[in-house]
């Protein structure tokens, strides 16, 4: 099975998406049910930082290229 292209848009989406979770859990969330959204949360975002970075670097080179 091919690898899924990441997508920051879908990254950030996600993230969100386990913040609402958090942010309206009930009694019957579980810890370790917090602590796998903390988790997937943490990788989203290193995900996205790293490629913001990546595209950073890139527009440098493009306008290096003027």
């Amino acid at each position: 099975m091919a690898k899924e292209k990441f997508s920051y848009d879908k990254a950030i989406e996600e993230v969100e998406e386990i913040v609402t979770r958090m942010e309206n859990a009930s009694a019957d969330y579980k810890f370790d049910d917090l602590r796998k959204d903390v988790v997937r949360a943490k990788e989203l975002l290193v995900k996205c930082k790293k490629s913001i970075a990546e595209q950073e670097e890139d527009m440098k080179e493009l306008l290096q290229e003027l």
